[in-house]
C-alpha cells in the first residue's frame, strides 16, 4: 500500500509538471509513463486515462496552495503586512508555474475543471484573504473610506479578468507579471500612507 501510494504521488507530480511546461494536449500518457521510468501498466493501473489524472493533479495542486496560504493566514509570529507580502510572493511563484498553453487548455479542454479552479480561487480570496483585509483596514494600514467588501470584489475581478488566456494573449506580460502587476495599482489605491510606507520599507 505505501509503494503504491508513492507511485501514485510521483505520477500526480511528474503530471502536474508537464501539464504546467507544455500545456495538456501536449503531454501523453506515453511521455508521463517514460519521464517516471515506470510501465504504462502501471500508469494506468492508477489512472484510467488523461482526464482523470489531469483532475487528481489538479486537486492535489489545490489542496497544497490551501496549505501554504493556511500557514501564512495563521502565523501568529507575523504582522498583517508581511502576511500580505508573504500571500503576494507565493501567489506570484503559483503563477510564474503557469503557461498560456496550460491556461488555454484547461479552459478549453477542461472547461469543468476550470470553473473549479476558478470558484476555488475565489473563496480563497473571499475569505482567508477578505480576513487579512479587514484586519489590516482596522489596523489603519488600508484606507477607511473604501470599502473592504468592494475593493475584495474589485480585487477578484481584476484577477479574473486579466489572468485568463484572452487577455493575457493582448498583453506582453506572463501570468506573474500581470498579478504583479495588478496587485501593485490596487494595493496603491488601497494602502494609506502608513500601510504604503510600511509595505515598500523592507522592499
Amino acid at each position: 500500500m505505501a509503494e503504491d501510494s508513492e507511485v501514485r504521488q510521483r505520477i500526480l507530480e511528474a503530471g502536474r509538471g508537464l501539464f504546467f511546461k507544455h500545456g495538456i494536449s501536449k503531454v501523453t500518457m506515453d511521455e508521463i509513463a517514460a519521464q517516471l521510468g515506470i510501465s504504462k501498466k502501471t500508469l494506468y493501473k492508477h489512472f484510467p486515462g488523461k482526464e482523470e489524472l489531469l483532475e487528481a493533479a489538479t486537486r492535489s495542486h489545490l489542496e497544497e496552495i490551501d496549505a501554504r496560504l493556511r500557514d501564512i493566514y495563521t502565523d501568529a509570529s507575523t504582522d498583517i503586512l508581511e502576511k500580505l507580502k508573504r500571500m503576494t510572493a507565493f501567489c506570484t511563484s503559483l503563477y510564474g508555474q503557469m503557461t498560456t498553453p496550460l491556461l488555454e487548455d484547461l479552459q478549453k479542454s477542461a472547461p469543468g475543471l476550470w470553473n473549479d479552479v476558478a470558484e476555488h480561487r475565489r473563496c480563497n480570496i473571499r475569505t482567508d484573504f477578505g480576513n487579512l483585509i479587514r484586519q489590516g483596514r482596522e489596523q489603519g494600514i488600508f484606507r477607511n473610506d473604501i470599502d473592504d467588501t468592494l475593493f475584495i470584489t474589485i480585487y477578484l475581478t481584476v484577477i479574473e479578468n486579466i489572468l485568463n488566456p484572452d487577455s493575457l494573449a493582448q498583453l506582453p506580460f506572463t501570468p506573474s507579471q500581470a498579478f504583479d502587476a495588478c496587485v501593485k495599482i490596487l494595493y496603491e489605491g488601497f494602502f494609506t500612507q502608513e500601510g504604503r510606507d510600511r509595505y515598500y520599507a523592507d522592499k
